[in-house]
């Protein structure tokens, strides 16, 4: 399991510096394709728009579990 840590500006971080990215949908597409190698991005499972999206910018997905998805992009 992965942990995550949160510093005071809320951008959550992964211990070995991967930053990991805000909820991605319709409304904030714009701001997927600046999103940086390595970002991660969650999803909800039935927002097919912007899952294609994210995948159109080089998002995969790793984590399927639950109402919201999470997927990362390649480096």
């Amino acid at each position: 399991m992965e942990e995550w840590v949160e510093d005071s500006g809320g951008i959550r971080e992964r211990r070995d510096g991967e930053k990991r990215s805000d909820h991605f949908h319709v409304g904030n597409l714009d701001r997927i394709k600046d999103a940086p190698p390595n970002a991660w991005a969650t999803v909800h499972r039935l927002d097919e728009m912007t899952m294609s999206e994210l995948a159109h910018r080089g998002f995969h997905l790793v984590d399927m579990s639950g109402e919201v998805w999470t997927m990362r992009r390649g480096g």
